[in-house]
Parts: structure tokens; sequence; C-alpha cells
């Protein structure tokens, strides 16, 4: 998780209206009480996470009490039982064929999905172009305009590419 919102911070600092000072700034100075700090927190939301205007998130997705329970209110400050956790020494124990996912405005970098698939062995990887794709060497798969979780949100696109990732195949057009 330390490198995750090292990376989620370095987003919000690249996206306009000073977001990253808005959110994350205010939650250090303890200032999340300004009504200006949800207004930032919707903005980043839509940036980064559902992409949709105004934000829905889908109750039956995902549960506001697990989400502040492990990670806090925001993923690029983590509070929650998940803030020293790392996973990056354990991921080579996978022995199964994994398929790393990852969505054109996704919060996990390509660069933090490759390291990821490089430490689990015969992985595929998201790549950094936002294109359909399934590599022969390194299998992978991305989703034009998803965001974060796309095996979830707008998942109609990703699951047939799954089973033809894992087995080295091409998607069926």
């Amino acid at each position: 998780m330390p490198r995750f919102m090292e990376e989620v911070r370095e987003l919000l600092a690249g996206l306009p209206g000073n977001l990253l000072d808005r959110t994350y700034g205010r939650e250090l100075r303890g200032e999340t009480d300004d009504p200006d700090y949800w207004t930032a927190q919707e903005e980043y939301l839509r940036a980064c996470v559902v992409r949709t205007a105004p934000v829905r998130l889908d109750s039956e997705l995902m549960s506001p009490l697990t989400f502040r329970t492990l990670v806090g209110q925001a993923d690029y400050h983590v509070t929650g039982t998940l803030k020293d956790w790392e996973i990056f020494d354990e991921l080579e124990r996978i022995r199964i064929p994994t398929l790393v996912l990852g969505g054109e405005f996704d919060k996990c970098l390509p660069s933090h999905l490759a390291d990821i698939a490089a430490r689990i062995p015969d992985s595929a990887r998201s790549p950094e172009r936002p294109t359909w794709d399934i590599w022969k060497k390194n299998r992978s798969a991305a989703r034009t305009s998803a965001s974060s979780g796309p095996t979830w949100r707008g998942s109609r696109p990703v699951m047939p590419v799954i089973p033809h990732a894992l087995a080295g195949r091409e998607p069926l057009a």
C-alpha cells in the first residue's frame, strides 16, 4: 500500500483544481469538515475511480463500511488495517495462470501492474496503452476508458477476454 498511495497522490497532483491539497492536504491538516473537501473528493472519484457524473457508487459492489475499515476515507491516504500491507514479496507464491488487469484511467499505474505481473510466474499484465491487447509473450488486457476495478465496473467487455488471455489466445471478435 505505501507505493500505491504514493502513486495515487502523484495522480492527484497532476489533476486540475489542486485536488491533492484539497483532499490529502486537508486530511493531514484535519480540515475534512470543510465543504470543499467533499467537493474535491467527488472530483477525485469522478476522475480516478468511477468516471461518472454525478458520482454513483453501487452498494452491491462495494461496502462503505468494509472500505473504511480496510482503507480509511480514501486510498491516497490509507489509515485502515491495510495501511502497511505489502504484497510484492508474496506474489511469487502464486502458481496458477494470473491475469493482472488495469483500465486506461486506473489508479494502479501500468508500471505498478507490470511489477505485480513480473513477480507472478506465468502472469499476464495490463499494457501502458489504452486498447484491447493480448500479447503472445506477455498476455495482457486493458479496457479503453476503464477506471479502477475494470473487472466489475463495465465488466461486459472485460469478461470475455479473461479466458482467452489466460489460455494465451486472441479474444473473439
